[in-house]
Formats: C-alpha cells, sequence, structure tokens
C-alpha cells in the first residue's frame, strides 16, 4: 500500500520491527516512538520515496532504521540511539537524504551506507559511537555541515579506496578547531584515505535538535 500517514504514536515497543514497510511507497512517518523491539525499531524494504520525520528510534535489539534496496527516501529531524547490538542507520540504496538528525551512542556504526550512490547526509549530529560516526562502501556520498566527533574509531570511514568512491565531507565540525586526525592534520575525529574534508568547520554547528 502506498501514500499513508502514520502520526503521533506513542509508543511502538515489543514487537518484532517496529513498523515495516515492504515495497510500500510515498508514506510519511512523524512524530512516533520506537524502542525495545525485537529486531530493528524501523524497517524499510524495496520502498522508495518515503519520509521520516520527527520520529525518535532507541534501544531496540538490532538496527534502529533500515532501509534495503530503497531509494530517495528522507530520515529528517530524528533522533536514533542507543542500540547497543546494531547500527543507527544502515542504508543500502541511491538518493537517500538523512536531515537535521541526532544520531548517537550506537554501538558498531551510527550510520553505515552499504551500497548504492547519491546518498546524502547533513545538518546532522553524529557522535558517540564505540566504532565509526559513518562507514561507507557506496558511491558519492555527500556529508556536509555535520558534527562528527567523539566516535571511537573513525569520524568518516571509507572501505573502497578507489577514485569512484571518494566521500565528500567538508565543511563539517570534526570535535576540534584543527580539523580531523587520521589522514587528516587535526586532532579531531579521525577519516581515512579517499574522504574529502577540506575546508572543515572551526567551530561547533551548535545544537541539531
Amino acid at each position: 500500500s502506498n501514500n499513508n500517514t502514520i502520526s503521533n504514536c506513542y509508543y511502538i515497543f515489543s514487537n518484532y520491527n517496529g513498523i515495516e514497510l515492504d515495497n510500500s511507497h510515498y508514506n510519511t512517518i512523524q512524530y512516533c516512538v520506537f524502542y525495545q523491539n525485537e529486531n530493528n525499531g524501523i524497517d524499510i524494504w524495496q520502498s522508495n520515496d518515503n519520509v521520516l520525520l520527527n520520529v525518535t528510534v532507541h534501544n531496540n535489539a538490532d538496527d534502529g532504521i533500515y532501509i534495503g534496496e530503497s531509494n530517495n527516501n528522507r530520515v529528517d529531524g530524528c533522533k536514533v540511539y542507543s542500540h547497543d547490538d546494531g547500527i543507527g542507520i544502515i542504508i543500502k540504496g541511491s538518493y537517500n537524504e538523512i536531515l537535521d538528525s541526532e544520531i548517537y551512542n550506537n554501538t558498531y556504526d551510527n550510520i553505515k551506507i552499504y551500497s548504492g550512490n547519491n546518498n546524502t547526509i547533513s545538518g546532522c549530529d553524529i557522535y558517540g559511537s564505540r566504532d565509526n560516526g559513518i562507514e561507507s562502501s557506496s558511491v558519492g556520498l555527500q556529508i556536509h555541515y555535520c558534527n562528527i566527533y567523539g566516535n571511537g574509531d573513525y569520524g568518516v570511514k571509507n572501505d573502497i579506496l578507489t577514485e569512484d568512491y571518494i566521500i565528500n565531507a567538508s565543511y563539517n565540525w570534526w570535535g576540534s578547531p584543527d580539523g580531523p586526525s587520521g589522514v587528516g592534520p587535526g586532532s579531531g575525529d579521525a577519516v581515512t584515505a579517499n574522504v574529502i574534508y577540506e575546508p572543515w568547520a572551526n567551530e561547533s554547528y551548535g545544537e541539531i535538535n
């Protein structure tokens, strides 16, 4: 089914997935809270052009938001945190956006983009992962105007070191005015090769939400 709206649901919990979209398009899920579900908080599978607006996803048993084989979806103004055995947001698809959201304290990665192309992350707070803030093996990823700091391994990790897979991560705050560490010159969160980190922000962009 398509063109549905799910709004103002408190709380969606103790299910397998909090909600699953399967071959379901042009839906809006807004102002809802998903927590303590047995698998993922929100599971989007082969579903395009959906919007997650101002939802909170936390403490689910696996991942927070899973977007698989899906394109043109938007995560906007959301909070995704405290997934002890999983990843905050997973994307396998193209032209998806994560905007003005706070993704933090997820154990394995805050955001992982496995495949696809031309995904965008903008205006987000991404911090406190034990592993990586953002890990990608996709083409054409753009990351801008984010606060990326306090992640255990890398702020941004590029898994594929060929020219086609360069990540443009300019204009971000890396937790230090001297920029990112790793291949970068500073003491902020580390970046790998094949990540464009210049220019960077000299101070935090402030509170996202």
